[in-house]
């Protein structure tokens, strides 16, 4: 079973690697964003969460009405949910 654990955007600014960019997946179309563009999103979302994801895209943004993505829907990105 999938666990999801919703978090705020500060728990998941702080889990943010120091990368300039991280690996985003979207429906089928995966992409690369900018460090800047994934804070901007995180705090216009409607919902953070931690997912189980096999290819440890962990953290789930679910896109608000003011998203910069065109899908507007369910974005992963490549960060991995720290161990508790």
């Amino acid at each position: 079973m999938k666990e999801i654990k919703i978090i705020t955007a500060e728990e998941a600014i702080k889990a943010l690697p120091d990368f300039k960019e991280i690996h985003c997946f979207a429906s089928f179309i995966g992409t690369d964003w900018n460090r800047e563009d994934i804070i901007k999103e995180l705090k216009m979302a409607k919902r953070i969460a931690w997912v189980d994801d096999i290819f440890n895209h962990d953290l789930a943004i679910e896109a608000g009405e003011k998203s910069t993505w065109f899908g507007r829907s369910v974005l992963r990105f490549d960060v991995r949910k720290p161990k508790i």
